[in-house]
This record gives C-alpha cells, structure tokens and sequence, in this order.
C-alpha cells in the first residue's frame, strides 16, 4: 500500500470514529500543536513524512471547519450542548458561560482562514452559546438531530396495515 493511500485509510477509520462534524473540528483541531501551528500525529508519522502528514490533517480540518460553518444555528447550539456534556460538564450553564467568557472556540479556526469567515464562525458559536444559556429548554433544541443532514418538515408517520 502506498504510504499515501495508508495515510487516507488512516484518516477515514479516524473520521468514522467521530460522530459529528463539530467533534470532528475538535478532533483535528486537537492534532494542531498551538505553538507553530503543525498538525502532528505520530502514529501516522510512520507511514508519511511529517509534511504529508500536517498538509493532510490541514486539509481535513479545513473541510471541517467549513462543514461546521454549514450548519444552522439550532444545529450548531446541539452540537455545542453535546459537546460540553461529552467532556464533562454536568453543569451546563457554567460551561457555557466558562466558553462565553474565554471563547476557547476561537482555537477550532484552522489557519489560513478568511476573515470573513472567521468572525462568521465565532459569531454562530457566540450566537449558539447564547441560546443555550438563555432558552436552554427551546423546542428546536430538544428534537434529536440527525446526522449528517437534518430532514425538513415532520418524519413520515407509521401506517398500519388492515
């Protein structure tokens, strides 16, 4: 197997192990190393050179990155609730008003950015984060999401057959 098809197949079993396109930013955005920007990723290290190895996790926390900017505002305030209950908050609103006051969402940008998009994604986060601290009980936000895309309108209702 070529070392870059071992580096794709690497990444896609990584991919099916996260469930949703925000876990997924969080994911890659955790392989960037805060000091020079470098994704790493030692296991995969061993197939590919570093470089391969940072151009292809930039690539994908792009794509993340930009799948997560897709995402409607109600879709958006589900998966930061399910994010926080996921890294152990029992009491949300303090981990909302914890990722309020520290926005440490601004550290899932990858590099390269627009601005542009960049100030649209901290305003959806903000604006996410809003409406769970302050109609944490919305409807919309009740409904369980399904991934990867939402259906429109009501599921079809079961018919019993005479």
């Amino acid at each position: 197997m070529r070392a870059e098809d071992q580096l794709v197949s690497y990444l896609s079993h990584a991919l099916a192990a996260v469930p949703n396109p925000f876990e997924r930013l969080v994911y890659f955005s955790a392989l960037r190393d805060s000091q020079t920007g470098r994704y790493l990723h030692e296991g995969w290290q061993t197939c590919s050179s570093p470089e391969e190895v940072h151009a292809t996790l930039h690539d994908a926390h792009r794509n993340a990155f930009e799948w997560v900017l897709s995402l409607s505002l109600v879709t958006i305030s589900r998966e930061l609730r399910r994010h926080l209950e996921s890294i152990g908050w029992s009491q949300a609103g303090q981990a909302v008003q914890y990722w309020l006051e520290n926005e440490p969402f601004r550290d899932l940008i990858p590099d390269g950015c627009s601005a542009i998009a960049r100030r649209f994604f901290i305003s959806q986060l903000r604006f996410g984060l809003e409406v769970l601290a302050r109609a944490p009980q919305w409807q919309p936000l009740q409904e369980q999401a399904s991934w990867p895309h939402a259906q429109l309108g009501r599921p079809p209702q079961p018919h019993s057959v005479n």
